[in-house]
């Protein structure tokens, strides 16, 4: 794995995060502080990068199939 990939997965997955917060806080009110406000955007990021790295490690199934 590159670090480039590493970015893309952060490049994906911080605006995702950023955005359940916002959704979280309109809803729950109260701060961005708010365990929950925080917690949702955390989560969803964090499940989001752990999906575009292994999305990029594993490759597409295109590489694979060149001998075919």
């Amino acid at each position: 794995m590159e670090r480039s990939d590493l970015g893309y997965a952060v490049l994906f997955s911080v605006p995702v995060g950023v955005g359940v917060s916002m959704g979280v806080l309109r809803m729950a009110g109260g701060g961005l502080t708010n365990p929950v406000v925080a917690g949702a955007g955390a989560v969803a990021a964090l499940v989001l990068f752990v999906f575009v790295v292994a999305m990029l490690a594993t490759g597409s199934p295109d590489e694979k199939r060149e001998g075919v």
